[in-house]
Formats: C-alpha cells, sequence, structure tokens
C-alpha cells in the first residue's frame, strides 16, 4: 500500500464504443444488416414509416466532412454537425438557390438535380434520407427582412464520419457481448497496455511538472499480496 506521504497517480485503460470512420450509407446499411439481417433499401419505403428511420437518428451530434466530385479544397476540409436526419431523399428535398448578382432566390430544385448542375456529380444513391446541418443559409432583403433561410443539407452518400467520435447510444445484446470479449484481458496484457498509455502521456517530457518540482515514476508501487 502506498505509504501516507506519499502522492499515487492511478492509470489504468478503459474501452468505449467509438462510431466506425466510414460513409454514412455503409453505416446505416451496417446498422440495418445488425437489426434486421438485410441492408436499407429506401427504395421501396417511405423514409419516414421506414423501421430503421429512427434508428439512423443516432447520427444527429456526430461530426462528418463531405467528399464530391469538382469539390474545392475548402470545402473538403470543412468539418459539419448532423443536426438532423431529415425524412426527405435528396429527390424530394428542394431548395431555392440564392444568386448573389440579382439579390433573389432561383426557382426550387432538388438536392439531386443540384449536385449535378453545380458539380456534374451524379448521385449514386438519390434515394437516401438527406442530412442537415447545423446550419442554415440565410439571406435578407436591403431592408433587413429575411427573405431567404433553408437549413443546410447534404446527400447521405457524401458524408464521412469523423475519427474518435464516441457512439453515445445504449448498446445492443451483441455489442454488448463483443465490448465485453474485448474487455476482458489477461494481466500482462492489461499492464502493456498501461505502459504504453504511460509512454504516450510522456510525463517525464512535461517541463510543468520540472516547475512544480514534481516528478512522476513510471514504475509501479509493488504491495504484499
Amino acid at each position: 500500500m502506498a505509504e501516507a506521504s506519499q502522492l499515487v497517480v492511478n492509470v489504468d485503460v478503459s474501452n468505449i464504443a467509438l462510431w466506425e470512420c466510414q460513409n454514412f450509407k455503409d453505416i446505416v446499411d451496417k446498422m440495418a444488416e445488425e437489426s434486421d439481417g438485410k441492408a436499407l433499401d429506401w427504395r421501396r419505403n417511405n423514409n419516414q414509416t421506414n423501421s430503421n428511420f429512427e434508428m439512423i437518428k443516432r447520427l444527429k451530434g456526430s461530426w462528418f466532412t463531405v467528399e464530391y466530385k469538382n469539390q474545392s479544397e475548402e470545402a473538403r476540409k470543412r468539418h459539419w454537425k448532423v443536426g438532423a436526419i431529415r425524412p426527405e431523399s435528396a429527390k424530394d428535398f428542394k431548395f431555392r438557390r440564392w444568386n448573389d448578382l440579382t439579390g433573389v432566390a432561383g426557382p426550387e430544385i432538388t438536392v439531386d438535380e443540384y449536385y449535378w448542375q453545380q458539380y456534374r456529380h451524379k448521385l449514386l444513391n438519390p434515394d437516401l434520407p438527406v442530412v442537415q446541418t447545423t446550419k442554415s443559409i440565410k439571406k435578407q432583403d436591403k431592408h433587413g427582412k429575411t427573405v431567404l433561410d433553408t437549413p443546410i443539407v447534404f446527400p447521405m452518400e457524401l458524408c464521412t464520419m469523423q475519427p474518435n467520435q464516441r457512439y453515445l447510444h445504449k448498446l445492443d445484446d451483441k455489442q454488448t457481448s463483443q465490448m465485453i470479449s474485448f474487455a476482458v484481458k489477461p494481466p500482462d496484457s492489461r499492464l502493456g497496455k498501461i505502459n504504453t498509455g504511460l509512454r504516450m502521456l510522456g510525463w517525464d517530457k512535461k517541463g510543468f511538472l520540472d516547475l512544480c518540482g514534481l516528478k512522476i515514476s513510471p514504475e509501479q508501487i509493488r504491495t504484499e499480496a
């Protein structure tokens, strides 16, 4: 047992569930397969009544990037946050494009049509629900009146989950079993992971400890069994 006059740092490893870093379509397909044994086919179902629609709402709050043809480098690097999964597909969701030259919004256009006209990008899965971000496009006239307020949405197939994001929803029985199997490790394996974590922390290279006159030993405290 550590001496009473000694400061002790407790270091351990923990296991958390993370979203897989992959395309949103692949993620929802996998979720559906694990739920009912088959991939999603949105063409045969209305998104609002599809049994899997509530399930894929779990994507809300996650961060993602978007990739499509003829995309600018600035757009490629930008990160977006999921505000909602819309019931409309890319073929159904319509919006009005703002024209900076005329100062007015044009006629309505679907998301599917927009990506083809603007970028010559043909969507492969236009029946999938669109992903609504937490941002919107707002425009005002010269009198300060809002004349356009439309959410920014993206086709699901263009969205890729960003890495290292925690999965905050309850795991199902299969996922719980997999997590337990992953977490249960022999003592020597657990100790190896702890030591790896210590090297990553790099306390021996942290100058602020020297300023405080502190030093953390990499050796574990030994106690009598």
